[in-house]
């Protein structure tokens, strides 16, 4: 819902899981793909490694509702170049859409610590 109501983009699809956003992209082509990090079927981090093999230009932000160092890190090592916790607004989503655009990575990490 919150990129559905932003007209600086434009929402070309949604996954209900890992492979089908995989099929999503060869099809749609995107710029930008946000992925769970606990998608169904496969992963958020299976997931990115597999998208950029299809899409090597293809930017990822990871998206998850619990924080943990590990997991971001084995995101970004994937080839993320974004994370941010999903309780963040929409505009700190469009922040970080815009950072990987510009080839910039970002890690949108609450002032509590990550375990």
């Amino acid at each position: 819902m919150t990129l559905k109501n932003r007209s600086e983009i434009r929402l070309v699809g949604e996954a209900s899981s890992g492979r089908h956003a995989l099929e999503l992209v060869e099809k749609l082509k995107p710029d930008v793909v946000c992925v769970d990090i606990n998608m169904s079927q496969l992963d958020g981090i299976e997931t990115t490694r597999k998208l950029l093999e299809l899409m090597p230009s293809i930017k990822v932000i990871g998206l998850s509702a619990h924080i943990e160092n590990a997991e971001i890190a084995k995101l970004m090592e994937a080839g993320a170049m974004g994370y941010i916790e999903k309780s963040y607004s929409g505009t700190e989503l469009m922040l970080a859409i815009r950072a990987v655009i510009d080839n910039k990575k970002y890690l949108g990490l609450s002032t509590r610590s990550a375990q």
